[in-house]
């Protein structure tokens, strides 16, 4: 089951569930998903899933907001072990 409110809205998506808006001069990128609601009493899994959206960056320019992008999303390949090789990680 999905929220009412998209945890996107208004925002525009770049890729891999990164996404940044444009607010008062400046960049805020986020990243958003989904995830199991916990909850808050026990502390336990509903068995209901909710999206999410998680605040990476506020960045001045579009290019410094699109390189800590390329460092995240590349970094979040290699834990995964979707990259595995140099030449994957460059391609990326």
């Amino acid at each position: 089951m999905r929220a009412k409110n998209s945890s996107k809205e208004g925002l525009i998506h770049i890729a891999d569930g990164y996404y940044y808006a444009i607010e008062d001069n400046q960049y805020t990128l986020y990243f958003c998903g989904e995830r199991d609601k916990i909850d808050i009493v026990t502390k336990k899994s509903t068995g209901e899933r909710i999206e999410y959206k998680e605040c990476v960056g506020y960045y001045f320019t579009l290019e410094n907001m699109l390189r800590s992008v390329i460092k995240e999303w590349s970094n979040d390949k290699a834990k995964s072990f979707e990259v595995t090789t140099i030449k994957e990680h460059l391609d990326v």
